[in-house]
């Protein structure tokens, strides 16, 4: 069954069945890429809201929204695995790695990309295994951007 699904998926299987999904609720092509564009911005607002008391949420706003925001639309499913993976950062954050590493996964069934997010837990875990890590969050939040930046 396995073998089967991936010869007949041309992308990733969640993005496929997110275009499922939406195309048998609406006809419309644009109701698919307000969805997507929904779980992009989502995840992107969760990740600034967790850091507001770091940086400026209207800075962080206008800075993904002149930088990164128009590639959204030619590199939608990336950008919709990194979505999630910085929800999945939230719950790094907060050691609550079962939601954490489902985030993970699925960003993963979006775009095959995002597997770097599980050597970025990796390295968090290592971080602050150690009995005197002394690993600071900006550290750690810059290593992520960095990883998972396409």
């Amino acid at each position: 069954l396995i073998t089967e699904v991936k010869e007949n998926v041309e992308f990733e299987l969640f993005y496929e069945m997110l275009a499922y999904i939406v195309t048998r609720f609406a006809k419309d092509v644009h109701w698919f890429h307000f969805v997507t564009e929904f779980i992009i911005c989502g995840g992107t607002l969760v990740f600034i809201n967790k850091f507001k008391d770091k940086a400026w949420p209207a800075l962080s706003l206008l800075c993904f929204c002149f930088l990164y925001y128009n590639q959204t639309l030619n590199l939608m499913r990336q950008w919709i695995a990194m979505g999630i993976c910085m929800v999945s950062y939230r719950y790094m954050i907060d050691k609550k790695w079962l939601p954490c590493i489902v985030l993970a996964a699925i960003s993963v069934l979006f775009h095959s990309s995002a597997v770097i997010v599980f050597l970025v837990i990796g390295i968090y875990i290592f971080l602050y295994s150690a009995p005197d890590a002394n690993a600071n969050e900006g550290n750690v939040l810059c290593m992520y951007r960095i990883a998972v930046t396409p």
